[in-house]
């Protein structure tokens, strides 16, 4: 964005909403055992509930990374272990269910 829409107090149509983001992803993920979300100097983070913190540029490096951890936790668990002592196999990922409630119209209930 150019300093005269910034000047004119435009904004920009591609920032991020940070508080609003934390807070969706923190809504999306906190069954899944991920918390302490955060932002600072471009680096989203997310911890587990082993105590791993997960990174990504952007809020969506950042789910994919959660998805990432996820399908490893899931992995570990169908062959008999658990991961971080979580519920595995009941609660979702980063937005899986959000994303398709949104997608689909529906909002979870």
């Amino acid at each position: 964005m150019g300093r005269a829409a910034a000047a004119s107090g435009q904004r920009d149509p591609f920032a991020v909403n940070e508080d609003a983001t934390l807070a969706a992803l923190e809504k999306a993920c906190a069954d899944g055992g991920y918390h302490g979300f955060s932002a600072d100097g471009g680096t989203w983070c997310a911890i587990t509930s082993a105590g791993e913190v997960l990174t990504g540029a952007t809020p969506d490096e950042l789910n994919r990374a959660v998805r990432a951890h996820w399908q490893a936790m899931l992995r570990v668990d169908t062959r008999g272990g658990r991961y971080d002592g979580g519920a595995a196999g009941t609660a979702q990922p980063a937005g899986a269910a959000a994303g398709h409630a949104a997608r689909s119209g529906r909002a979870e209930r």
